[in-house]
């Protein structure tokens, strides 16, 4: 009896040990696949379009600049797909803005407009503004086959002092100017970039500016620069760029 007992609680500890090698190799599978698609960007990931953002970077031109991760948001749908594989062709710049416009119907968004579209290898991403103020409101990203939309994360949930959960209905102005915003970020594509340059102007949200960065002095992509702490942040989720949309047919 005492043998059985002994090999019962021998083989429930090997078993045991098994058990936990083999779920935190999954967990370690896991993590991977996901840093591997989100992976935490640094310096060295500056032109990597598969990265997500979340972090990086350091002193004041932290990719980040604001305090944890990025929280819940009260008007995002959800983006993207589980699924690896697209569903099938994919959406045109057009049929993005519908979805854009759909969007913002369905939330009653009726003092917002389409300011900008642009289509990049990742996602179509969108610029809204307030139809009365002109002013910049808040970005979105559609997925370019589900059609999914979605607050863009980085600077547009972190630093957005009007409309992101973090902002509760702040709209005070910058004490960072446009032109000292352009300086941070032509000062940070010199420290971390090879061959990209700032737009000479910028486009202003509450709480901080983005900026459309050059190549050979064609759009590559997009940077955001706080206004109140002079911190950038690349948005290295588009991936390359496609073409843009500035029509006049926007209001919701």
């Amino acid at each position: 009896m005492k043998r059985i007992l002994i090999t019962l609680v021998f083989t429930l500890l090997i078993s045991f040990m098994v058990t936990s090698y083999v779920s935190a190799e999954g967990k370690k599978e896991y993590e991977s696949n996901r840093d591997g698609r989100y992976g935490m960007m640094n310096e060295n990931d500056f032109n990597d379009p598969g990265s997500y953002n979340m972090m990086g970077g350091n002193g004041s031109y932290g990719m980040m600049g604001g305090n944890g991760m990025m929280g819940g948001n009260n008007f995002s749908q959800g983006f993207g797909n589980n699924s690896d594989t697209p569903p099938g062709d994919r959406l045109s710049i057009e049929e993005a803005r519908e979805k854009v416009l759909a969007y913002l119907n369905e939330r009653r968004m009726g003092n917002l407009e389409i300011s900008e579209i642009m289509e990049f290898q990742q996602n179509f991403y969108a610029q809204i503004k307030e139809s009365d103020t002109e002013q910049n409101a808040f970005e979105l990203l559609i997925d370019p086959f589900y059609g999914n939309v979605s607050s863009e994360p980085g600077p547009n949930m972190m630093w957005n002092t009007k409309y992101s959960p973090m902002g509760r209905g702040n709209s005070e102005g910058m004490p960072l100017l446009e032109a000292d915003a352009i300086v941070k970020a032509e000062e940070f594509l010199n420290k971390y970039s090879s061959g990209l340059e700032s737009e000479d102007h910028a486009d202003i949200f509450y709480g901080y500016y983005t900026i459309h960065t050059l190549k050979d002095g064609k759009v590559e992509g997009m940077l955001s620069v706080n206004g109140f702490t002079g911190d950038v942040w690349y948005h290295s989720w588009h991936g390359s760029f496609v073409q843009m949309d500035e029509s006049a047919d926007n209001h919701s």
